[in-house]
């Protein structure tokens, strides 16, 4: 079949000059796109529905967000625990399972009804992540903070400063992590009063998550676990995850000292706003990749200076492998627990350790 002359210049016509309704179309569907988000896209829903539509398959940031803008509106008087840290320590405190085991111990504790427990967590969040995370917990609030200090979040650079404030993955703004920011010279986008435009950074590279999810795929749940039951790594795939985090751990010598300057300055942020006692915590290791890939005394200077730190800010320091008894068939790679049987074990270690603490809290110390 031959086509007509002059086919193909009319198509290309066509193709590249719309014509007026086209774009008027094309325009209406933009505005009312972006006047959708404007109108849905609130703090309320993002403390509640939202955040299932934002997220993408395994992913945390997003509904991360709503829990802490669940927490901003908790109200000073409750006792609550939060974790604040990267996935391996995600993986191995579940909330639910910390609530019932502090619940167990606190029974027949005068003073304290109940305990709300967060897990915060979320995959490499690093120490600018906490500290804006932690400016969510309610001014007042009674409790303890697990703040993990696996030996990877201290390989940290500096400059995951600028990624905080200009590629955040967090859904709300920090006033301390700007104020961090500004003190370096990064220029900080100003804020308007609405919360879409001042968070759009955080928003723009979920819109077509968002609109796929609203049309088509409907909200993702968050998952508490990612590697629950999952087969442990083996054979090439656990050399390549070892090589990697034992590669990674080569930053500690540079990095160590900024990051735990920041702890300092996360334990001060949440003891100038909070009645709430830190616990400095180690997220789980596997034994075997410890055995095999660890570098030499490299496990054991990490606690010294861990236990140096809290001895200078007067915390608890608790490690999870010496706690929980774990072993090495209970991770699916270097630090991530699999086994739920392992995951109750460390809510019940934790929860022994932390009730004191939460118990210790007078009626008078107590917000009212």
């Amino acid at each position: 079949m031959t086509l007509p002359r002059g086919a193909w210049r009319e198509f290309l016509q066509a193709a590249t000059r719309p014509s007026r309704y086209a774009l008027l179309t094309i325009v209406l569907l933009n505005v009312i796109f972006l006047s959708a988000i404007l109108l849905l896209v609130t703090p309320s829903r993002m403390a509640t529905s939202l955040p299932a539509y934002l997220a993408g398959s395994g992913t945390f940031d997003e509904h991360v967000t709503g829990a802490a803008l669940r927490l901003a509106g908790e109200k000073p008087g409750q006792t609550l625990v939060v974790t604040l840290g990267a996935s391996a320590i995600r993986e191995a405190l579940d909330a639910s399972d910390l609530e019932e085991a502090l619940k167990k111990r606190m029974t027949k504790k005068r003073g304290i009804k109940k305990v709300t427990a967060y897990n915060l967590a979320t995959g490499r969040q690093s120490l600018y992540d906490s500290i804006a995370l932690a400016e969510k917990i309610p001014i007042g609030s009674a409790g303890v903070v697990l703040l993990s200090m696996g030996p990877s979040r201290l390989t940290r650079p500096p400059s995951e400063l600028e990624q905080a404030t200009l590629a955040p993955r967090l859904g709300f703004r920090s006033d301390a992590v700007e104020a961090l920011a500004r003190a370096r010279g990064i220029d900080i986008p100003p804020r308007f009063g609405v919360y879409p435009i001042d968070n759009m950074r955080f928003l723009a590279p979920r819109l077509t998550t968002l609109a796929y999810r609203l049309v088509i795929a409907g909200p993702q749940p968050r998952r508490a676990h990612m590697y629950l039951q999952r087969p442990p790594q083996r054979g090439k795939q656990w050399l390549r995850t070892g090589r990697k985090i034992a590669k990674r751990f080569q930053e500690y010598g540079t990095n160590a000292a900024h990051n735990f300057d920041l702890v300092n300055q996360l334990v001060a942020l949440i003891r100038g706003r909070t009645k709430m006692t830190v616990a400095l915590i180690d997220h789980p290791a596997n034994p075997r990749f410890l055995r095999e890939f660890a570098p030499e005394g490299f496990i054991e200077r990490h606690r010294r200076l861990v236990t140096e730190a809290a001895n200078h800010l007067k915390t608890p320091y608790l490690s999870l492998n010496e706690l929980a008894d774990l072993e090495e068939s209970e991770f699916y790679d270097w630090c991530h627990l699999r086994d739920p049987i392992a995951i109750q074990r460390c809510a019940d270690a934790i929860a022994e350790k932390i009730a004191p603490l939460l118990t210790g809290i007078s009626a008078r110390e107590r917000p009212r």
